[in-house]
């Protein structure tokens, strides 16, 4: 199909009111500050922003949900999803963009499935530079899904090759991450939004970090969470390993607002 233009993607909403629930900020394109950050926008010369398309996701109970939308390539450098933007769309517009996709941006407040998030990035480990992930399910949603799973950036990291900063939530990822980063990656956060998430200090990460046939290119790591989440002496001992490596170790209360350093 091509590059899509800002009116065909509208006429499409026009066309298809019930893709109006999406979401209620969308940005997608390359604007004039990311044209500054990519560097490169031979691909895609136009962006633009839907704000404020209504706010839900329509499906009940007795209604099927929509049909998800079948979008056609994106050639996009950046594509920044924000707010309860939901998994119906999330997955293939991350699909559509990903051949060219060098920065992503995404936060939902659902649970993510791992094997269909897995699937919906693997095709950009090749080329994303920068990535957020965030996803804040309910205490419900974790409640139906109780079954024991691989999170999915522990399948996707060793598939990186250009990943230079990561954030990412709890939910997504294990505390046996050390051992399984890019040597490209040099920035990573983990922001534990629920006490049930995938994502606590452990042992693991201690032992990772001493092992002297780890080899990883880690600068700073970055853990928002509760204080009370952490002992003194896990902290120490984190504190201590990373130390040992080079590496910045920072825990930030998760009630503190994020900060450039954080989601830049």
């Amino acid at each position: 199909m091509g590059e899509i233009t800002a009116a065909l993607f509208l006429r499409t909403l026009r066309e298809r009111p019930e893709l109006g629930d999406i979401c209620r900020y969308l940005v997608i394109g390359v604007g004039e500050d990311e044209e500054v950050e990519v560097r490169d926008v031979g691909q895609t010369r136009t962006s633009f922003a839907l704000v404020d398309i209504l706010n839900t996701w329509t499906a009940t109970p007795s209604t099927p949900p929509h049909e998800a939308p079948v979008f056609g390539p994106l050639r996009l450098r950046v594509l920044r999803l924000f707010n309860a933007i939901p998994t119906e769309i999330l997955y293939p517009l991350l699909i559509a963009a990903a051949p060219t996709l060098e920065v992503c941006d995404v936060y939902v407040e659902a649970l993510l499935d791992p094997d269909t998030l897995f699937n919906a990035l693997l095709p950009s480990t090749p080329n994303i530079v920068d990535l957020t992930c965030v996803s804040n399910p309910s205490s419900h949603e974790l409640d139906i899904f109780d079954a024991p799973y691989t999170p999915s950036f522990d399948r996707l990291l060793p598939h990186f090759s250009r990943l230079e900063r990561l954030y990412v939530s709890g939910t997504e990822i294990s505390s046996n991450f050390f051992r399984l980063l890019p040597p490209c990656l040099r920035h990573l956060t983990i922001r534990s939004l629920n006490p049930r998430a995938i994502f606590g200090y452990s042992q693991v990460l201690i032992d990772a970090l001493k092992d002297p046939l780890l080899q990883i290119s880690l600068r700073t790591f970055t853990v928002r969470d509760i204080l009370e989440a952490w002992e003194d002496d896990e902290l120490d001992a984190m504190a201590r390993a990373c130390r040992a490596r080079g590496i910045v170790f920072v825990l930030i209360p998760d009630a503190e607002p994020d900060s450039d350093e954080d989601r830049d």
